[in-house]
């Protein structure tokens, strides 16, 4: 028996089936939550049992300020 995908709702039939976060998922459907990028299971970051892309999850859920890796902040704290 077939489940439905995570992503779509759809059936995920045997041959076009990924399993990533204990579930069903079609391959072009494991998709980061923000910016869409296709995901390889297993190097996703999970936020509120959604999957995200590296960046996307330290953009949105990492550390802010100074050391958040934002060229910018770091260039304008740099006397000159």
């Amino acid at each position: 028996m077939s489940n439905p995908c995570a992503g779509c709702n759809k059936t995920v039939y045997f041959a076009e089936r990924l399993v990533a976060m204990n579930k069903d998922w079609h391959k072009v459907c494991f998709k980061c939550a923000d910016c869409k990028q296709t995901l390889t299971p297993g190097k996703q970051s999970v936020h509120e049992n959604k999957p995200y892309c590296k960046t996307c999850y330290g953009r949105n859920f990492g550390p802010k300020g100074y050391s958040s890796g934002n060229p910018s902040a770091v260039n304008s704290y740099v006397s000159k």
